[in-house]
């Protein structure tokens, strides 16, 4: 399955707040990816879970699977790629959601620094970039 219909899927599921079966599903396409040795949609969909595991406060998992998620960064090379920037922006809001605020802003620097290298300043994940920036401050009372 692609990227597009696999967020597609899981707007539907999130938009009638079928937080089971998202889980379930994104459970799949992991496994699915895995299996095909496509690391880079495994990136896509272990963001997805970082993000399921944040809202959900289950921030043990979350972390689980940031470490597995940054293994595989390493182990292509992809530290200071989009990906990178992609996946420390999805660890430090779950950072951010837990209250360790620190790590979170240090993990919103080093997504900048990339966004700043490899982006278009009008790229539209600068959005998603500067409002979860924006709510840390607000948390920090900045």
């Amino acid at each position: 399955m692609e990227v597009f219909d696999i967020q597609k899927q899981l707007d539907i599921y999130y938009r009638h707040n079928q937080l089971n079966q998202a889980y379930e599903f994104l459970l799949i396409q992991t496994q699915e990816a895995m299996e095909k040795g496509d690391d880079l949609l495994v990136l896509v969909l272990l963001s997805e879970l970082i993000g399921y595991y944040r809202v959900t406060a289950q921030f043990s998992l979350g972390h689980s699977i940031a470490n597995q998620a940054y293994k595989i960064l390493c182990a292509r090379g992809l530290e200071n790629s989009i990906h990178g920037a992609t996946t420390y922006l999805n660890i430090a809001t779950l950072l951010r959601a837990e209250g360790k605020y620190q790590d979170a802003l240090s993990l919103y620097h080093k997504t900048e620094k990339i966004y700043q290298e490899l982006l278009d300043e009008k790229d539209e994940r600068y959005s998603a970039f500067y409002n979860n920036v924006s709510l840390l401050y607000q948390e920090l009372g900045d």
